[in-house]
């Protein structure tokens, strides 16, 4: 069995089915205004900056991201 990602938008995406990877990728890879290279290396590394995580926080809640999860990927309410 394989490690979880310590960085909480790794593990978050990580613990997606195949499916909502596929339909979160969809709906957040415009929000973001990346590369399709640089969504995925973020989503394996976790290195998602403050203000790329509150430009897709709707959808990261939408797919089950808690509010800690959310704090400590820098998006304060």
């Amino acid at each position: 069995m394989s490690r979880l990602p310590r960085r909480p938008y790794a593990r978050f995406y990580a613990l997606l089915s195949k499916e909502d990877r596929v339909a979160f990728f969809k709906k957040a890879f415009k929000l973001m205004g990346v590369s399709h290279s640089t969504f995925y290396y973020k989503a394996k590394h976790g290195n998602i900056y403050p203000s790329e995580a509150v430009k897709i926080k709707e959808v990261l809640i939408e797919y089950g991201c808690t509010k800690e999860e959310l704090l400590s990927m820098g998006v304060m309410e």
